[in-house]
């Protein structure tokens, strides 16, 4: 039996393979361990992104009504009149959570009366947009029941619907929070019109109708669905938050 250079059996010498050779290899014997692992890599890269872009907010405010808080801005290099309200919104809270950055999660729900879609319509110009109208009263139905949004600039008509007649108010009584403030006009026991406070005249707040009433709601807790503890901490800090803006001058 021949022998290589290096005493070896000749018929015991493997071929030195290619990279192509060599991964059609590994494939072969390893490609469902593989894409296996790239999944779990996958999932984990996504979740340590998302996990480090996520905001923490330090309080959460509700717009329901029928001003159309644009997102974007007309004019090039101004501000839209979304973070117009936000801007207006920030000074009057504090860092709850102590991260160095006040955050602020306005939720926008445009929701014109039916009388007012009517109104818009008759210009033929204009066209209503029935679907998002639909898709933001089920998120207002969801949002005046459970979650974060506690204080709540909604206009008269909507707010109106939910307090008259209804069996259960999701809404707290509004004197504890404005008892200091004389000038203060209230719709009934749960909301005051937000034209009547000093804060209207303030950029941001300014944008929204004459109607628009100023409200928290109750601060309820649905079992096994959140913390109560950190419910109440949420619920306190917009406490706060609304009577800084009923007492500002």
């Amino acid at each position: 039996m021949a022998e290589n250079e290096h005493g070896g059996d000749s018929n015991t010498v493997r071929e030195k393979m290619s990279f192509k050779e060599w991964l059609e290899n590994y494939f072969y014997h390893y490609k469902w361990h593989t894409i296996v692992a790239l999944v779990i890599v996958f999932a984990i890269v996504i979740c340590s992104v998302q996990m480090c872009d996520k905001t923490s907010y330090d309080l959460h405010v509700m717009y329901a009504g029928s001003t159309d808080i644009r997102m974007t801005s007309v004019k090039e290099g101004d501000i839209s009149e979304y973070q117009k309200l936000l801007s207006g919104i920030r000074p009057y809270t504090s860092d709850a959570d102590g991260d160095g950055n006040v955050n602020i999660n306005l939720l926008n729900l445009y929701m014109p009366s039916a009388e007012e879609i009517k109104e818009i319509e008759k210009d033929e110009n204009n066209e209503v947009n029935l679907s998002l109208i639909a898709q933001n009263n089920e998120l207002f139905k969801q949002n005046i029941q459970y979650g974060d949004y506690y204080v709540c600039f909604i206009s008269e008509h909507l707010f109106l619907k939910h307090t008259e007649g209804e069996s259960i108010v999701r809404f707290a009584p509004i004197a504890p929070y404005a008892e200091e403030n004389g000038s203060a006009k209230y719709v009934n026991e749960y909301g005051i019109y937000l034209s009547s406070l000093p804060i209207y005249e303030k950029p941001g707040f300014n944008l929204l109708g004459e109607d628009t009433v100023l409200c928290i709601r109750r601060v309820d807790y649905i079992s096994g669905s959140f913390d109560k503890d950190d419910s109440i901490s949420v619920f306190k800090h917009s406490e706060a938050f609304l009577r800084s803006l009923i007492s500002a001058k």
